[in-house]
């Protein structure tokens, strides 16, 4: 939410859950930032009814903190995966919020409407991510 109060937005202000739908792939993407993908999913993609919770706490003498919880399938519960998230404390359930932004910043595009233009190689090729193109 980078305009809460846009007009498009504005309905989302108050809610206290916010949910996403994602791919096994883009779950294995966002893992992989955690830091011990092969911890949690151990060995492969994500099960398809996998899921990643994101929660955000305000607890006594920590202040502000994020709880994250990772949920393998279905018929699983949810468990906690704070702890094996690099540059978060490696004990307890919970890492402080201003200690999970600056661990998550070097994921975060400084410019994300130019780091998603195509980039041209030469006259032949254009670069999109990870992938190359001909042109015929």
């Amino acid at each position: 939410m980078n305009r809460p109060n846009a007009s498009d937005c504005i309905w989302m202000s108050k809610l206290k859950y916010y949910a996403y739908s994602a791919h096994d792939t883009t779950l294995a993407a966002l893992l992989t930032t955690f830091g011990d993908e092969q911890r949690v999913i151990r060995g492969g993609l994500p099960h398809y009814t996998a899921s990643i919770a994101i929660e955000l706490w305000n607890l006594d003498g920590i202040g502000p903190a994020v709880k994250i919880l990772f949920h393998s399938a279905f018929h699983h519960k949810y468990h906690v995966i704070t702890d094996l998230t690099k540059g978060c404390p490696m004990t307890g359930d919970f890492c402080p919020l201003q200690m999970f932004l600056k661990r998550s910043k070097k994921f975060m595009p400084d410019d994300i409407q130019k780091d998603c233009l195509p980039k041209r190689k030469n006259s032949t090729k254009f670069q999109h991510n990870l992938w190359y193109h001909r042109k015929n």
